[in-house]
């Protein structure tokens, strides 16, 4: 599965949304494909971004980083930001303390 095949971006037409899917485990080496689609959510018209997680049961720390400064950065664009994770996934969110502040929604 190449890098492209584990993250999908789709934009509504409309502009009311854009959803960064993960469809399967990220490696490091896909940080730099997830950031670049991080890059063009915040790019989008869109003013409601999510990150859907829930495909996958945990995701590496170097991305709960990523997720967190895509938050803020979308804060600063007068964006927000939904996770979708199942239960596994969110503990990792909950152990960082990340949804203290992080929109989470659990599926």
């Amino acid at each position: 599965m190449g890098k492209r095949e584990k993250l999908s971006l789709n934009v509504d037409s409309d502009g009311g949304s854009a959803v960064l899917a993960v469809l399967a485990p990220l490696d490091a080496e896909d940080a730099d494909s997830f950031s670049a689609l991080c890059e063009e959510m915040l790019a989008a018209k869109a003013n409601e971004l999510v990150i859907e997680l829930h495909e996958v049961s945990t995701i590496r720390s170097l991305f709960y980083g990523l997720i967190s400064y895509l938050h803020f950065e979308a804060e600063k664009a007068g964006k927000s930001l939904t996770v979708r994770c199942n239960e596994e996934t969110a503990r990792g969110f909950k152990l960082f303390e990340f949804d203290k502040y992080l929109t989470m929604e659990i599926v």
